[in-house]
């Protein structure tokens, strides 16, 4: 069997395996900083926190992606991403997530920190934004 050129990832969210396949690096926003991991890397497995999460296939064409929560196990050879949340920038629509982010920062101004609701509304923002960036760094 030939050998793999690059590291295999697996990014899995609840619903839905929403990328599987061979990149060169893949680099992810942990909960103690941005890291990034290539084939060889040492095994370990840390937390991920919100951010943009981007790896590059064999052409050089690197893809974006939104991420939430969740952990990575890393070995020499594969990456097992799973998060509660992920969205490739080419399934983010911009105009969408403005207006939801809009929305849910109304809701939030009239709430005080022990609404049932506070948390989740300030994660429904936290989402957005990592949505926007996500955009914006594909768009560099």
């Amino acid at each position: 069997m030939a050998e793999v050129e690059g590291i295999q990832i697996e990014l899995i969210t609840p619903d839905r395996v929403v990328f599987c396949g061979v990149v060169e690096d893949v680099i992810l926003p942990g909960v103690e900083g941005e890291f990034g991991v290539l084939k060889g890397h040492e095994t370990f497995l840390s937390g991920l926190d919100y951010g943009v999460m981007s790896f590059s296939v064999a052409s050089g064409k690197r893809t974006y992606c939104a991420i939430g929560e969740g952990y990575v196990e890393v070995t020499g050879s594969k990456a097992i991403i799973l998060v509660e949340m992920a969205k490739l920038s080419e399934e983010i629509e911009q105009v969408q997530v403005l207006k939801d982010k809009e929305i849910a920062e109304q809701k939030l101004a009239k709430m005080s920190s022990d609404d049932a609701d506070f948390e989740k509304i300030k994660k429904e923002i936290k989402i957005a934004e990592v949505m926007l960036a996500t955009i914006n760094k594909e768009q560099l």
